[in-house]
């Protein structure tokens, strides 16, 4: 063979070489394969926080019912029936100077609330037309005092008390607030009272003082009329009740 044919040859292998495209090396990335036991041993652990979580989450649900129930056996509250027959009221009227009169009125109807043996709440009418003296006073002074001097009883028959809150003194007394109602005038009132349950029975007691003046009861009221003299009347009146409620 002649030089001329190997040398071009050798150029045309050269010029192949040069024209093939290049193949670029392509590094695969490294898989990190669990075998079955590490794969197994991660899904018991998932499945073992999971439990754990639920098993907590129910344990909290149970707490606070158990809390719950707790509370409302503790805040009971009970309703006591007020016995009209077995209750009373009696009230004392006087005049600054002379003699006083003592009196009766009958409850209409009434309940007190208790919770964990407690006073809570309560409430008592009483029968204005019912009023009476009992210390011997000619009955015109009944009379007296169901006219419109007085109660205007056949006009308001009846008065109320209703017991907005009742705070524990110790013992069985308690310092009550609540909203007395006479010839349909509401006001505020603080008094003090007892009360004591045992066997299903609440023996209720308290002594409470008003201003009549404040319920527009004017007959001899130094609050509406001047120089009266003898004839003027203590505005306060003071009245005891007590009442025995049943469940």
């Amino acid at each position: 063979m002649n030089k001329k044919l190997i040398l071009m040859l050798m150029l045309f292998g050269a010029f192949a070489i040069a024209c093939s495209p290049q193949v670029e090396t392509v590094e695969e990335p490294i898989v990190a394969v669990k075998t079955d036991s590490e794969a197994e041993e991660v899904a018991d652990d998932s499945e073992m926080v999971e439990v754990e979580e639920a098993v907590v989450e129910e344990a909290a649900e149970v707490e606070e019912e158990v809390v719950e129930e707790e509370v409302m056996e503790e805040s009971e509250e009970i309703v006591y029936a007020v016995s009209a027959a077995d209750s009373t009221v009696s009230w004392m009227g006087n005049k600054p100077v002379g003699n006083a009169h003592t009196g009766v009125i009958d409850i209409a109807e009434g309940a007190l609330t208790l919770a964990d043996g407690s006073l809570v709440a309560g409430s008592f009418v009483i029968d204005m037309t019912s009023i009476a003296s009992t210390d011997g006073a000619p009955p015109r002074l009944t009379e007296h005092l169901n006219s419109d001097d007085f109660f205007g009883t056949a006009t308001f028959p009846t008065a109320s008390l209703v017991i907005n809150s009742a705070e524990s003194l110790g013992g069985d007394q308690y310092a009550v607030r609540g909203d007395l109602t006479i010839k349909e005038i509401t006001n505020p009132i603080e008094f003090t009272a007892t009360a004591t349950e045992a066997d299903g029975v609440v023996n209720a007691t308290a002594d409470i003082v008003f201003d009549r003046a404040m319920y527009d009861v004017q007959f001899g009221s130094g609050s509406f009329f001047q120089d009266l003299g003898d004839d003027l009347i203590a505005d306060e009146i003071e009245i005891t009740v007590e009442l025995v409620a049943q469940k």
